[in-house]
């Protein structure tokens, strides 16, 4: 009798295949949505990083020039006043800095995402510009290599 009874108690467990069908399904849904937000917010992320480092760099010219009467020359120089590195591009590269006399345009040689895209520079007064090109900020275009 013992027997009996165990073979009625015996249950089968695990998840039928609709079960698991619908619980993909959800997790594919939730991934469609959070995906497109995470890259936006990325992108939003990374150009007011560069916004801020820009600001940063502004400053540390206009310290400069209030000191020396003068802008910096070399990116040395502007170290000292930064107070360390100077920052990078969230794409790890280098800042572009066009310095004159009287005035400096300091920009991020890649453009963001947007119509076109977006480039982003700073010069006196620590004024962010954005234009659809680093010649719209007031920069020198880049001339391609010659082939």
């Amino acid at each position: 009798m013992s027997y009996l009874v165990q073979k009625g108690k015996k249950r089968e467990e695990g998840f039928t295949l609709i079960e698991l069908i619908i619980v993909i399904a959800i997790i594919g849904i939730l991934m469609a949505i959070a995906i497109p937000n995470y890259m936006t917010a990325r992108q939003a992320a990374a150009a007011n990083a560069t916004k801020a480092n820009l600001k940063s760099l502004a400053t540390a010219m206009e310290l400069y020039m209030a000191e020396n009467n003068t802008y910096p020359t070399t990116e040395d120089d502007l170290e000292d006043y930064f107070g360390g590195s100077l920052p990078k591009t969230p794409k790890d590269k280098n800042y572009v800095y066009e310095i004159e006399e009287d005035t400096f345009l300091i920009y991020d040689p890649d453009p963001y995402p947007g119509e076109g895209g977006t480039y982003y520079g700073v010069g006196p007064g620590g004024t962010i510009k954005e234009g659809a090109s680093i010649g719209d900020l007031g920069g020198t275009e880049p001339t391609p290599p010659q082939t």
